[in-house]
Formats: C-alpha cells, structure tokens, sequence
C-alpha cells in the first residue's frame, strides 16, 4: 500500500489542468533547463496542524523545455517525458503547474498534487512548495490520522 501511495505520489505531484502562461519568473533566473533534485520530501501534518513526519520521493531530475513540456527522471525508472508545465502569477504567488499530456495513472490524479509556488528561483537554485493539501485518504502514522501533508521540492541548476 505504501509503494502505491509513493507511487502517486510520483505521479500526481506533475499532473493537473493548464493555467494561462506567464513569462518565466524574473528573480534573477528562468525555471528552464535541467535541475538536479537534491529534496522532494512530503511533510504530513495532523488534524491539529502538528507536524508528524516526512518521506522523500525518489525523483532526482527534472528538465524544463521551452515547448512548455518537462521531462522527469526517477530512480531506477526511465524518463518520463509526457508532463508539460505552465507558470502563473496567482494572488501575488509566482506559480508553476503540472499536466500530464497522456496519463497512464488517472486513479491517482484524485490527490491533486499539482501546483507549487516558485519560493526560491534564480540561476542555480529553485525551491518549489505547495500550500496545505488534504490528505485523500487520511492514512494512519502512529495511530494519527494524517490531515494534510506539504511537498517541497529543492533543486540545482545543472
């Protein structure tokens, strides 16, 4: 149960609807091009918004086309190369959303893992986070029920 869990994870954390495209962020670096994960850790939370443990995912690089299509590489995986990108400016949040452009996994796409707003971008550093999302399944850790759980994902330009 949990590698299918992990496994959506993966996968719906780069899939969701198109927003209009904005031109790449301005803060001294553009999302294109290839980045090495260093993190892509979830962070799960309890109903009282306590902090309870995280889990990495096993994503380790991501590369951004200008075409508006990214290219994810996994551990022990080969690319996967169906997912586009769009950025967006929503309520002052410098945004970037997933899509898949042929989703093999759409039993997953429930978790709606995916838009992550851009915190840190420059030429060699991205740090992308998402705001609060509840737990579809509001799975057990030590007898607690999850709430919610954050992903962060921390990268270098390659």
């Amino acid at each position: 149960m949990k590698k299918i869990f992990i496994a959506g994870l993966i996968i719906t954390s780069l899939s969701a609807c198109k927003k209009g495209k904005l031109p790449a962020p301005d803060n001294n670096g553009s999302i294109s091009g290839s980045w090495k994960i260093n993190t892509y850790k979830v962070d799960y939370y309890d109903y009282s918004d306590n902090y309870l443990t995280s889990g990495n995912v096993v994503i380790t690089g991501l590369t951004f086309n200008n075409d508006g299509t990214i290219t994810v590489y996994a551990e022990d995986n080969p690319p996967y190369s169906n997912y586009t990108y769009t950025l967006s400016n929503t309520g002052g949040k410098k945004q970037v959303t997933f899509g898949l452009t042929n989703d093999p996994f759409t039993h997953f796409n429930i978790l709606s893992m995916d838009t992550f707003n851009i915190e840190t971008l420059n030429s060699s550093h991205m740090v992308l986070k998402t705001d609060p999302i509840k737990d579809p399944v509001e799975e057990n850790y030590n007898n607690i029920i999850v709430k919610d759980f954050i992903v962060t994902i921390d990268a270098t330009r390659q």
